[in-house]
């Protein structure tokens, strides 16, 4: 059997943060960043340049990407705050 190499050895960092009613968490990596064409299709949903896969399939409040070719990507995502008791239905912002 052979010896196992990562395809990768770049770095990823997860930060979360609070801003008002939203909670953020920030995903960078140092990758070689996501290509100008496939960048505008990222938010389709089921787009993927692999050969199989369900790309980002997922419903979501608020994303921002940015990238920068042989640099890297960050994906913010934000995710409204619930007021504690409230329930899933009532949002911080609605309180």
């Amino acid at each position: 059997m052979g010896e196992w190499k990562p395809r990768w050895t770049g770095w990823v960092s997860v930060i979360k943060s609070r801003q008002k009613n939203w909670c953020e968490i920030k995903v960078s990596d140092t990758g070689t960043g996501i290509d100008e064409n496939a960048l505008a299709n990222i938010f389709d949903p089921c787009f993927t340049t692999k050969s199989s896969g369900t790309g980002l399939a997922i419903v979501h409040n608020r994303i921002e990407v940015e990238t920068i070719q042989e640099q890297g990507t960050t994906v913010s995502l934000f995710l409204p705050l619930i007021k504690k008791g409230a329930g899933m239905s009532k949002k911080m912002s609605e309180a």
